[in-house]
């Protein structure tokens, strides 16, 4: 940044906010930032990305990281994102079903999977959908619980 001309506090303010494990904070940490018209917010994951969308779609925006980008409704398409958001995709969901194949076949006689997630976190829902797809697979001797 120094290279740049850019001096702590000087040229540049950085605003730090946590959630503190509480995901109900992401939108009143957007509202906050929308409030002080800050010029750029960096973030993490699909569900406080989607709450600084929602808060301050005006503000330009990069997340570090996020599933499937484009099937959570973040951006338009991985090549061309529109909007005020961009930044680095995870596309594992193929491996919830890899993971599902494999404990079948370390566990021949599984029948009823349990998976704990956060419902309102896009990600484990998105891949709950390709486990709920693989379990088919095994003609309905696989069920899937969360």
């Amino acid at each position: 940044m120094r290279e740049l001309g850019w001096s702590e506090n000087q040229t540049i303010l950085f605003e730090y906010r946590w959630a503190e494990g509480w995901s109900e904070r992401y939108s009143e940490i957007a509202a906050e930032f929308a409030k002080l018209r800050v010029d750029l917010i960096v973030t993490a994951g699909a569900a406080p990305v989607l709450a600084v969308k929602q808060a301050a779609p005006e503000i330009t925006l990069v997340f570090a990281i996020a599933t499937d980008p484009v099937a959570t409704g973040i951006v338009s398409s991985l090549a061309h994102p529109g909007g005020n958001a961009t930044g680095l995709s995870y596309l594992g969901r193929d491996l919830a079903g890899k993971r599902v194949e494999l404990s079948r076949e370390v566990l021949p006689g599984l029948s009823r999977l349990g998976i704990m997630a956060n419902r309102l976190a896009p990600r484990p829902m998105l891949e709950l959908q390709d486990v709920q797809s693989v379990s088919r697979v095994f003609s309905g001797a696989f069920d899937p619980v969360i």
